[in-house]
């Protein structure tokens, strides 16, 4: 089974559903789709809708338009 993290030890809550709906992208792209679904499914609600909220921005404004918003507001604190 492949290790995929949690990122529950980053403290910033925009960069983990980043990380995560990352992880979810490279699943379904390297695996397959079930082992993205079965990735996701390990959040609660919340977690979950922050992850939909983020892959709507990616696919209303591009994923590199966001990957630099994210890292421009992350390195401006």
């Amino acid at each position: 089974m492949i290790e995929m993290p949690n990122f529950n030890d980053v403290a910033n809550p925009t960069l983990r559903t980043w990380n995560r709906l990352n992880i979810i992208y490279n699943a379904k792209e390297m695996l397959n789709e079930g082992m993205a679904s079965r990735y996701a499914s390990r959040f609660n609600k919340k977690d979950k809708i922050a992850l939909l909220r983020m892959a709507a921005k990616v696919a209303n404004d591009g994923y590199e338009n966001v990957r630099r918003e994210i890292l421009r507001t992350r390195n401006s604190h």
